[in-house]
């Protein structure tokens, strides 16, 4: 990013008059704003929200990814870490898709690219606890979108 321009001016002893506030405004003066380019804006939601329940019977959860910026984003990738799910959980993605792969504890699916306004459907994620587990809290999973371009809103919960 560019230098930001100087708000207020320095004070300095024994100038005075016109030739002080000439100096003033040319130090405090803004810098007109540039444009900038307009940029991706990718963000990731579920069917469900926030929590899905699991049983033995499983559940399978939707997921959507979107591009609500003005660019197109290119090489994007979705990644859900399942590192901090219990071990009672038994993750899986359908066989019959080739944009996710279930590698160990993370789930990632390259979608490549996302033109501006675009919705992608993913294939869902599948959770089915194993028998006898108990009841109670399951873990978390951490979700993550990115791209080859910077994003519009970095980090911002949609």
């Amino acid at each position: 990013m560019g230098q930001r321009p100087l708000t207020h001016p320095s004070r300095w002893p024994g100038i005075a008059g016109p030739r002080a506030l000439a100096t003033a405004a040319l130090v405090g003066a803004p810098a007109p704003a540039l444009a900038a380019d307009p940029l991706p804006d990718l963000s990731v939601s579920f069917d469900r929200d926030p929590v899905a329940e699991v049983d033995n019977s499983g559940t399978t959860v939707g997921r959507y990814v979107y591009n609500n910026g003005d660019a197109t984003a290119t090489a994007v990738k979705v990644t859900l870490d399942l590192s901090k799910a219990a071990e009672s959980v038994t993750a899986s993605v359908p066989e019959w898709t080739d944009a996710c792969k279930l590698d160990g504890t993370k789930v990632t699916c390259t979608i490549g690219v996302l033109q501006p306004g675009q919705v992608e459907t993913l294939s869902p994620l599948s959770l089915v606890s194993k028998q006898g587990a108990k009841p109670g809290d399951a873990g978390s999973v951490t979700v993550t979108i990115a791209g080859a371009e910077d994003d519009q809103a970095p980090g911002m919960p949609r």
